[in-house]
Order: structure tokens, then sequence, then C-alpha cells
């Protein structure tokens, strides 16, 4: 929360989101993710997947990432749970992300 002085009065606001809220915003940011990519090493999607949950979800810090199941191939189903801190709660959200294939863009000629 944050404390402010209007008027000659002292505001303070606090954050109300709910650590269940906080689990549904992680579950669709996981369940959107597209960079994960055939080919990629665990510890490359684990760091993808960190950013584009951080960039989803406010004020949210990874703590940790775990990849289940497949072997990142291009259109395996993976179980990605991740543990992080938002608004002085600790959250843990699991759900399943399909591997993309890796695209090379290439430039027009």
């Amino acid at each position: 929360g944050a404390t402010a002085s209007v008027g000659g009065n002292t505001v303070s606001v606090t954050n109300n989101r709910t650590a269940a809220a906080i689990q549904t915003a992680m579950v669709s940011a996981i369940e959107g993710i597209t960079a994960v990519t055939g080919g990629m090493t665990e510890a490359a999607a684990k760091a993808a997947i960190e950013t584009a949950i951080e960039g989803v979800v406010s004020g949210l810090s990874v703590t940790n990432v775990t990849i289940v199941g497949g072997s990142l191939n291009t259109h395996d189903r993976v179980q990605v749970t991740v543990t992080g801190t938002a608004d002085g709660q600790t959250v843990t959200a699991t759900a399943n992300v399909t591997v993309q294939k890796f695209l090379i863009n290439h430039p027009k000629t």
C-alpha cells in the first residue's frame, strides 16, 4: 500500500488483491504462453516462462518454475508450475503449455 497526505488528512491505500485472484491471473498467463518453442533447453524454457508471467501478472516476482512431462519437442504438452510472490503473498499456480514450433523470420528480399 501507499500513504499520502491529502488536504491535511493522511490517506492509506491497501492493495486488497487476494491470493486466489493472483493465482487465477497466473494460471491464465501460463495457459497463454507461446514463448516455449521446440528444441529449447529446460533452462531457456524456464527463463521464457518467468519473463512471460512477470510481464502479464502485475507485481509478481517469480521464485520458481517447474516443467513436467514431454521433452520440449514441438506440440508436446507440458505441465508448468510457477511459484512467486505478489502483494506480500506467496502463490503457486499450475497449468498446461503446448510447446510451439520454432519459426525463423526471414527478411523480405
